[in-house]
């Protein structure tokens, strides 16, 4: 495994970590238990204000933290359709939550990671390539208009947003290579 492969390895490790706290974070708050500890350990790693403002965050905002918001009544009720299509595309089944829920989101992004994560493993670079795209897609499309709607994710959405812009540079860098 060469030094570059070791890297993005690394990268994704980490990645799947930060997503592992946020699911873990607003899975736990949303059934009333006590964060896990190693969830807000890295989550304050990448930002040391963010143990405050998940504190702020109740049961009750979570099951708002719901993606289009809308006046148009049929898009409203075809998004979560749409989103549903995109999961089973990817060989994901919304189970818990609605499909256009953020912890519903969350999920499919660990499933996309760990995905990517065996193809890097038994090098499927084209696999990686194309999953780090689709991971791309759900950050910008989906999970960055969630957390810009509300006032409280803030601090999410900007981690989440420098994801995106990593992972953009890193698709880009790839894509350029060949």
């Amino acid at each position: 495994m060469d030094n570059l492969v070791k890297d993005n390895l690394l990268i994704t490790i980490g990645r799947a970590k930060m997503y592992s706290a946020l699911f873990s974070s607003f899975y736990s708050i949303y059934n009333r238990e006590d964060i896990p500890t190693e969830s807000i350990e890295a989550l304050k790693y990448l930002n040391p204000e963010i143990e405050k403002e998940i504190r702020r965050i109740t049961t009750d905002d979570v099951k708002d933290f719901r993606g289009l918001k809308t006046s148009d009544e049929l898009t409203g009720k075809v998004y979560p359709q749409i989103m549903e299509e995109f999961y089973q595309n990817y060989g994901f089944e919304v189970k818990e939550f609605p499909p256009d829920h953020i912890i519903t989101l969350l999920a499919f992004m660990l499933k996309l990671i760990s995905d990517e994560l065996q193809a890097m493993q038994t090098q499927e670079k084209n696999r990686a390539l194309n999953l780090r795209i689709i991971q791309h897609r759900l950050i910008a499309t989906h999970l960055l208009n969630i957390l810009k709607t509300f006032e409280k994710l803030k601090p999410f959405y900007e981690l989440v947003e420098m994801d995106k812009n990593i992972l953009f540079m890193e698709l880009k860098d790839a894509i350029r290579k060949g």
